[in-house]
């Protein structure tokens, strides 16, 4: 079973979370998010998150955000992500303080 990485604290409008195994559409509060999960809003949705290291992710309308590798435990720490298309607005948790090159957002430019 992947460690958990984030949950949904808020989602509204259109939104859906992309998993190799399902598809959950909408997204919904309380939702846990792994590595390797895909999170798309539509013209209307938002959906916030909250990261185990406690960084806050808030997604805009019409993106996609994918979380690549995450990892937060007192042996590791590592938070990679690509903003695949859109907007988001962070506020950065634990991870990236004690080694900026364990945090990394990838975006299309």
């Amino acid at each position: 079973m992947p460690l958990a990485a984030a949950t949904v604290i808020s989602a509204s409008g259109e939104t859906s979370l992309w998993r190799a195994s399902a598809l959950l559409s909408p997204a919904r509060a309380g939702t846990t998010l792994t590595s390797g999960d895909r999170v798309v809003t539509r013209a209307d949705g938002r959906i916030e998150l909250r990261f185990s290291d406690g960084a806050l992710v808030a997604l805009q309308p019409n993106t996609e955000f994918r979380i690549d590798d995450y990892r937060f435990d007192v042996v590791e720490q590592r938070g990679f992500f690509s903003l695949v298309k859109g907007g988001l607005r962070t506020v950065s948790g634990a991870i990236g303080k004690r080694h900026r090159d364990d945090y990394r957002v990838n975006t299309p430019s």
